[in-house]
């Protein structure tokens, strides 16, 4: 079992990439791809590596974010089988964690290394940031992007002491009751859930610049100009919660029903 290969991927998106890029890669090593499917920017992290913490996640998506394809129930599933998959990494496997520099995919570095910390590997990081700066998580890149980065990437392994200082950061990250992170000044910064409030606002108020006082704008399409303008990748169901937010504050006013965003339109309050 010495040769394994084992990929680490956060989030679903990413982890299609990679895994299409190792099926057409070949080579004699076994490999194996575990996906942690969070995203990792949102949502509460106290007590994460238990069973207890990821079903307190769970619950607050659920209470709070729209489960409009009724994914959250299953993703917390496939969240547990990759816990497990994490923990039980062979001896002296080498692990390659693919990662990039966005509060998503570093926070999800911290959290494996916080599981894998007592355990006998070869860690490498794939830093996807290193080669195509400008996206906002790996799962924007194609499996000949991905390719690439896996031929060209660090060969060093992750030393023992940068490994216990990213386990270390974990924990203080999961003792802080923030449910929004962003990346900034190469670090992780938790935030206030509003954080990003006045972001939306602003968007809002272009849609509706240089068009009648009484419009509406569709809910997808302004959530689609706030994710087109952000470095974070937060979610389109988080963005939608804090929409939501700002009418029950009647900062936006809305039309339509709020069961799902493709339902209400929005619009600024008292446009002059």
């Amino acid at each position: 079992m010495q040769n394994n290969i084992v990929h680490i991927a956060f989030g679903e998106s990413a982890g299609g990439s990679i895994n299409m890029m190792l099926k057409q890669s070949g080579g004699t090593h076994e490999k194996s791809l575990i996906v942690l499917p969070e995203l990792f920017s949102i949502g509460p992290l106290q007590k994460l590596e238990a069973k207890e913490g990821r079903v307190n996640r769970y619950e607050w998506l659920k209470t709070y974010l729209n489960d409009r394809f009724h994914e959250s129930g299953k993703r917390y599933s496939r969240f547990e089988v990759a816990v497990s998959a994490l923990s039980g990494i062979p001896e002296q496997a080498s692990v390659f964690i693919w990662t990039g520099d966005h509060a998503h995919e570093q926070t999800g570095l911290r959290f494996v290394h916080h599981i894998l910390r007592q355990m006998n590997l070869a860690v490498f990081h794939l830093n996807t940031t290193k080669f195509f700066p400008h996206t906002r998580s790996s799962g924007e890149l194609n499996d000949e992007n991905l390719r690439f980065i896996y031929e060209q990437g660090d060969q060093a392994a992750v030393t023992a002491a940068e490994g216990r200082r990213l386990a270390e950061e974990w924990t203080a990250l999961s003792q802080q009751t923030s449910v929004l992170r962003v990346w900034e000044d190469g670090r992780i910064k938790s935030v206030k859930e509003d954080f990003f409030d006045s972001f939306i606002i602003e968007k809002l108020a272009q849609l509706q610049k240089n068009r009648s006082a009484n419009t509406f704008i569709n809910c997808p399409r302004l959530i689609g100009e706030v994710i087109g303008h952000l470095e974070e990748n937060i979610g389109d169901e988080f963005i939608e919660y804090r929409i939501l937010e700002l009418i029950r504050k009647g900062i936006f006013e809305m039309k339509g029903t709020t069961k799902g965003m493709r339902y209400f339109n929005v619009r600024l309050k008292n446009v002059m």
